[in-house]
């Protein structure tokens, strides 16, 4: 996962480097981007581990909830 993020230049919405300024005028693109990560996310774990993770509407959380779960 962190490979396809990595290539897809979208690692910093999950590792914390980018976090949501909503006064940013930056805010759409990073909103945008930011469910696109999600999206990605729930896609490529099973349907039983998308039922016991956080619904989470940042992508940090949702990737810290997987680590915690399965590092």
């Amino acid at each position: 996962m962190v490979l396809a993020l990595l290539v897809k230049n979208k690692l910093p919405l999950v590792d914390g480097s980018i976090s949501p300024l909503t006064l940013n005028p930056l805010f759409t693109a990073w909103s945008r981007t930011n469910n696109v990560v999600i999206s990605w996310l729930y896609n490529s774990v099973s349907k039983e581990i998308v039922g016991n993770i956080l619904f989470a509407t940042i992508a940090r959380e949702f990737w810290e909830d997987l680590k915690t779960h399965f590092s």
